[in-house]
């Protein structure tokens, strides 16, 4: 998918995101339990780093913000904005209810800029949680939390992270 190149990956440091909403469905033959989480967050602008080409980054914040101190938007009027970038593979962690979901898909992007540089976004987040942890998340609905999304883990293939045992 076009929208997908990009970028690869997204990082999320612990950030406080309310949940908005639980989806939950059975995917395949098998009947895996699965769940879209919608969650709300409010970001710093540096995260439009993982949605556009390098060399549009600088071009994306200043169409948004006008170039002064405060971070004032440069179109107070405008409405929320789709961004079509998809991560998958990630993780999402909430350490406050100890839940971590690995191989998520991150996606369905929704931004609006803010004053003080500041992103208010929203995104879904497909998960395959067990009952158990569908009952944990649905304790929190409406309410915040912070979380945290990790991109992929890259295996170092280069063999510079490779020790080896010599017959000394």
């Amino acid at each position: 998918m076009k929208d997908e190149l990009y970028s690869p990956t997204l990082a999320l440091a612990e950030t406080k995101a309310t949940l908005l909403h639980i989806n939950i469905r059975k995917e395949g033959e098998d009947e895996i339990l699965a769940a879209d989480l919608k969650v709300s967050v409010v970001v710093d602008r540096e995260i439009l780093s993982c949605f556009a080409r390098d060399e549009t980054v600088g071009s994306l914040a200043d169409a948004l913000w006008l170039p002064d101190e405060a971070g004032t938007p440069r179109y107070p009027e405008l409405s929320e904005f789709k961004l079509c970038n998809i991560f998958k593979d990630h993780e999402l962690i909430i350490d406050e209810i100890n839940l971590r979901f690995r191989g998520v898909k991150v996606k369905k992007f929704v931004a609006r800029p803010l004053d003080g540089f500041l992103l208010g976004m929203g995104f879904s987040v497909a998960i395959y949680p067990s009952p158990q942890e569908i009952g944990r998340l649905a304790d929190f609905l409406d309410e915040e939390l912070r979380i945290r999304i990790a991109p992929p883990m890259q295996l170092d293939l280069s063999g510079s992270n490779v020790t080896s045992i010599s017959d000394g």
